[in-house]
């Protein structure tokens, strides 16, 4: 079992995928996953509010998704989603553990120990190797992602 794997399953009942988005527009569509990897047995959204507007007044949301045990395509299911996101009109997205998210410290060096993978329009980049995630190229690349945001 590599790090990440006993990180997501932390807990002894489930194994949770946490998903964020920031969205370009307030107007998105629905999260649409093709071609479907390993599907969780429940998602739940929330929308995040930027109270202090950190992000110019774009829209965030958290996705949670729920599984019974690590997916053995844990690379597929953290790509498709990625791609889902971004299609749906999210500006940038990302997985990180549960309670890594900040306004404050949006991919920053900081949390990258805790981001395993990041999306924008026109890239992504899966950090589910242990050595990928904890190195300074991963937080170099987090900070090219975060430029994505203005």
């Amino acid at each position: 079992m590599t790090t990440l794997d006993a990180a997501l399953s932390w807990s002894s009942s489930d194994v949770m995928l946490s998903l964020f988005v920031v969205w370009a527009a307030a107007d998105r569509s629905e999260l649409v996953v093709s071609p479907a990897p390993t599907p969780p047995r429940l998602v739940r959204s929330y929308d995040l509010p930027d109270e202090r507007g950190y992000l110019n007044g774009r829209a965030t949301s958290e996705f949670d998704l729920i599984f019974d045990s690590v997916p053995a395509d844990l690379d597929q299911v953290v790509e498709a989603w990625l791609i889902a996101a971004t299609r749906a009109g999210g500006l940038l997205a990302w997985f990180g553990f549960e309670g890594s998210f900040s306004f404050e410290y949006l991919l920053t060096a900081e949390v990258a120990d805790q981001i395993y993978g990041v999306a924008g329009q026109d890239f992504i980049v899966l950090a589910t190797a242990d050595d990928h995630r904890t190195g300074d190229g991963w937080v170099d690349e987090l900070a090219v992602a975060r430029r994505e945001l203005g």
